[in-house]
């Protein structure tokens, strides 16, 4: 999805002007590009979804996703958020779930898992707040970290599974996004160790194998284009 596009969903928003353009500048797109690019990516496993669910659903997660950064952001500032910023806060978490319901009626499993996903991103980012403090980080703690901060994509396949109406069996797909955030996860918070990047490839290199294994060749060409980064000098933005 480009710049243009987003900024044509966001041009409506009763947002300020400095948060609509924080939301649309060419930085913030390539930072978390990784999660609009996502859904389409995942696409061709759920022929179900028509063109029009997946350009809704792709939008509105993300803005969903911007809100959830946004708050955790607001929650850790400095004398706390400011009347606009939680106005701003507020009003983009209204749109992006007002918007979501008209994909999803209210009686639908997707909910269920939706707030699943929600409570485990939560406790994901308070154990990572309290380990970072403590400076102290063992192996389970980073994957028990990462899976939870994954539950954000997990939130998205959910979501095209309803929307498909087709059953199939969801896990190897999950597995592949939960490795690519236990990748960034071990490269972001150990990346001056050795043994972490060593862990960040193997589970990069897993996703990718996961990825062609589902037949899913785009999403296999992107983790190829971006998350070499995992293993050289930057990364992609997988919060």
């Amino acid at each position: 999805m480009s710049l243009q596009v987003l900024r044509q969903h966001l041009a409506p928003l009763p947002l300020s002007a400095s948060f609509k353009e924080q939301l649309g500048s060419e930085m913030e797109l390539q930072t978390y590009l990784f999660y609009l690019e996502l859904p389409p990516l995942l696409a061709p496993l759920f022929p179900g979804v028509s063109a029009s669910q997946l350009d809704e659903l792709t939008v509105n997660n993300y803005l969903y996703f911007r809100f959830v950064l946004t708050a955790d952001q607001l929650l850790s500032q400095e004398g706390g958020p400011t009347r606009q910023q939680l106005t701003d806060c507020l009003t983009l978490h209204e749109y992006a779930v007002r918007a979501l319901s008209r994909l999803f009626a209210p009686e639908q499993d997707f909910w269920q898992y939706y707030h699943r996903c929600q409570c485990r991103y939560a406790e994901a980012q308070r154990l990572q707040r309290e380990c970072t403090e403590q400076q102290v980080w063992d192996e389970d703690q980073v994957e028990e970290v990462a899976a939870g901060k994954a539950a954000i994509c997990y939130a998205i396949v959910h979501a095209l599974a309803t929307l498909n109406q087709q059953g199939r069996s969801m896990q190897p797909l999950l597995e592949c996004l939960a490795g690519i955030h236990l990748a960034s996860q071990y490269y972001d918070d150990r990346e001056d160790h050795q043994p972490a990047i060593n862990h960040a490839h193997a589970h990069y290199q897993r996703s990718l194998s996961l990825a062609e294994q589902l037949g899913l060749p785009q999403l296999g060409a992107f983790l190829r284009r971006h998350m070499v980064h995992y293993v050289g000098h930057q990364h992609i933005g997988v919060a």
